[in-house]
């Protein structure tokens, strides 16, 4: 990928955010409101500073609360970006067209030699 490639999906992908902000107040629904996570502190102590984190319970992967609350913030994710999914679709087409499909890995520079 070439330092022009990137300048352009970095350009497509301000333009897109820029969109996507002016649009979204003016088109989204005003009725539904995002999910709010409840607040379950989880008190620790580490190297004598007492740390507490309210969110820890989201951390468990396996938990069907988390799991339960995270679906519902892709659905209102969803619900409040609907309109924008031509867009979406749009950069998304342009951001991979600049990307040659056979590219594995960035080469690494070891010993005065890229690998």
């Amino acid at each position: 990928m070439t330092l022009r490639s990137i300048r352009s999906i970095a350009g497509a992908a301000a333009l897109a955010f820029a969109a996507l902000a002016s649009s979204a107040s003016a088109q989204t629904p005003a009725t539904s409101s995002p999910p709010v996570a409840k607040l379950n502190p989880r008190t620790d102590t580490l190297h004598g500073d007492i740390l507490v984190d309210p969110y820890h319970w989201l951390r468990d992967r396996n938990n069907p609360e988390t799991i339960a609350y995270l679906e519902a913030e892709n659905r209102y994710t969803e619900t409040h970006l609907a309109h924008t999914k031509s867009l979406q679709e749009q950069l998304y087409r342009e951001m991979v067209s600049h990307m040659k499909e056979t590219d594995l890995s960035v080469p690494e520079f070891v010993d005065g030699y890229y690998y």
